[in-house]
């Protein structure tokens, strides 16, 4: 289970009064990439692939090789990997389980609640002289989240408070704080009105968007549970014993050398982890003199998923000759891929 505490983009609003021209959601992007320490979170990691997919190659390895391998949820990616290609499979990865569009779009905010203090504070600072509507989001285990709404005067003289006009929800519905979200709803100087909301499904986006008297803006959170990874592939390969078995019988005229049967026995045991698949045992025989299941042969004695094990048998009533059969098990191991 992924838990997610995603601040929603800060939305940016110009007046007579002040012109506010920085980009704060561009200065949170750059630092998603030269900084680290955002991957103690999750949302910070996909902000972070995020950017890999709108960037070119080059630089996407040069910030790979920064940040070393990247896993959250089912996506894992590192150095080594990077290709033009894998860009393209990355995108689609994303796109299967959230909105990248929105997601960087909410980079500013995102970098504030991600645990990194420095970058957080560079970005705070700018969010708090750029003035305007400042909606947040955070979750609140999977099913619930709260949306923060708070009306920032823009520098050198602004309007004191901003009326709602609407406030639209996509993927929730309202639990608590109704009346902040009714039409003519006063947001005052920096005073925050808190709504709950209700998510219908942890496993998909949920997004708000709020208009006021003096412009909009929307906040975002990923889905709270991720797909989990998809199932590793099975893998198969063939194991046998480590050592060949041998054994003879006759060669040397009556007494020791004219035993009527000799036998030894050899198995194979799974060497990646996996199991022996029941069935595939099999014989490998290196050298054989001597009529196959009259003089010399071979007979299973055990086959389960942890060994297969069978005897090579030699045996012959004229004494002076020699019959003899060498060989050792085999099975297939099916794994899964590491």
């Amino acid at each position: 289970m992924v838990r997610w505490i995603v601040l929603a983009g800060i939305c940016l609003f110009a007046s007579p009064a002040f012109a506010q021209t920085t980009d704060c959601n561009e200065l949170a992007r750059d630092n998603i990439v030269a900084k680290t320490e955002w991957q103690r979170t999750d949302y910070g990691k996909l902000l972070f692939l995020s950017r890999l997919t709108q960037m070119d190659v080059n630089s996407g390895a040069e910030a790979l090789k920064h940040s070393g391998q990247v896993a959250v949820g089912p996506i894992k990616i590192g150095p080594g990997t990077w290709s033009k290609e894998r860009q393209q499979t990355l995108r689609s990865e994303l796109d299967k389980f959230v909105s990248i569009d929105q997601l960087t779009n909410s980079a500013a905010s995102m970098m504030v609640s991600s645990g990194d203090a420095v970058v957080a504070k560079v970005v705070s600072d700018c969010i708090e002289k750029a003035g305007g509507l400042k909606l947040t989001a955070k979750a609140v285990g999977t099913e619930t989240a709260i949306v923060d709404m708070m009306w920032i005067p823009f520098p050198g003289g602004g309007a004191k408070a901003a009326a709602l006009e609407d406030f639209t929800i996509v993927g929730a519905a309202v639990q608590g704080g109704v009346a902040y979200t009714k039409k003519g709803a006063s947001l005052q100087d920096r005073i925050q009105r808190s709504v709950t909301l209700n998510r219908k499904d942890p496993k998909k986006d949920l997004t708000v968007v709020v208009n006021t008297s003096f412009g909009s803006k929307n906040a975002y959170l990923p889905p709270a549970i991720l797909p989990a990874p998809p199932p590793k592939g099975k893998l198969t390969t063939t194991v046998e014993d480590e050592d060949t078995v041998a054994i003879t019988s006759g060669g040397g005229g009556r007494g020791p050398y004219c035993q009527l049967r000799k036998s030894k026995e050899t198995c194979a045991k799974p060497k990646n982890g996996g199991k022996l698949v029941t069935g595939s045992g099999r014989p490998a025989i290196s050298t054989s003199n001597g009529e196959t299941n009259r003089h010399v042969g071979w007979t299973p004695t055990q086959d389960t998923p942890e060994r297969y094990c069978g005897v090579f048998w030699a045996s012959t009533t004229a004494c002076e000759v020699q019959v003899g059969i060498s060989g050792r098990a085999t099975a297939t191991e099916e794994y899964l891929e590491p």
